[in-house]
């Protein structure tokens, strides 16, 4: 329906510094980040 939004959680378990970063940064341009983890 038009006006509806559509929330959705991504969170990741990730231990690697490395590889968190790179999730982080490809997660960056689909939304808010509002835990290390969590967008």
């Amino acid at each position: 329906m038009k006006g509806d939004i559509l929330h959705i959680v991504a969170s990741y378990d990730i231990s690697d510094p490395k590889r968190l970063a790179k999730v982080a940064r490809a997660m960056k341009g689909y939304g808010e980040r509002v835990l290390k983890s969590v967008f």
